[in-house]
């Protein structure tokens, strides 16, 4: 098994599994971004999400972005 899908299976074992039970996750005030660093955020994004390599998610929670 290589790393991405043990990293995959740990988190969905620790975060998801707790979710369903009805467990809310942790919240956290998000992380503060420099608008320049925000426009190239939203930049990569755009373009990742235009040739398919990320989607939308309908997640009630996320993961911080750090590049």
């Amino acid at each position: 098994m290589n790393f991405a899908n043990r990293a995959l299976r740990i988190f969905t074992s620790n975060t998801l599994s707790n979710y369903y039970r009805g467990e809310k996750p942790p919240a956290r005030a998000p992380y503060k971004v420099s608008p320049s660093h925000l426009e190239e955020l939203r930049k990569q994004l755009e373009e990742l999400l235009a040739i398919g390599h990320i989607c939308p998610s309908h997640a009630p929670f996320g993961d911080p972005v750090l590049f």
